[in-house]
């Protein structure tokens, strides 16, 4: 890298040598490991959760709590299968669309001003929402730790 770009966006090489900080447990190696053995179980209990919706309700309720518990390694599969769920949701259910997968989780989750995504509870409707996706957003795009954000427009040309 240039000295330029190393003064703006900080050394690269550094950055991606330095050992990984705050890993929780169910991402370490082992998981990892059965993660893999575990395969295919893993896609079939994901893929009934696409289709069952009180499974995926369950199934977000168990990353609810494995998250709120410091995501230990004993709860990895609750996340394992809760991810791949939400991403099969994702292009089997909602035809890709983030705003139709939200809108279902939603409904799933009782239609309430609250509901589990990911790994923190998602607050208010859809009129909060569709406000806040039309104005601009401060994102981190193209930064390391510890250096500004910047505006995602700013990096779209």
């Amino acid at each position: 890298m240039s000295k330029v770009s190393d003064a703006v966006w900080g050394n690269e090489q550094a950055y991606f040598n330095q050992p990984p900080a705050n890993v929780p447990p169910d991402a370490w190696w082992i998981s990892i490991v059965f993660f893999w053995l575990l395969l295919p179980l893993n896609l079939i209990m994901a893929l009934l959760c696409v289709f069952i919706d009180p499974m995926f309700r369950w199934i977000g309720s168990l990353a609810m709590f494995s998250t709120l518990h410091g995501r230990p390694l004993w709860m990895a599969w609750a996340i394992w299968w809760y991810q791949i769920a939400t991403a099969l949701q994702l292009l089997v259910r909602s035809g890709k669309s983030r705003f139709t997968l939200f809108s279902r989780s939603r409904a799933i989750y009782g239609g309430g001003e609250w509901w589990w995504h990911g790994e923190l509870p998602t607050p208010r409707g859809h009129a909060h929402t569709r406000h806040s996706w039309r104005r601009p957003t401060l994102r981190r795009v193209g930064t390391w730790p510890g250096q500004p954000a910047r505006l995602a427009r700013d990096h779209l040309h």
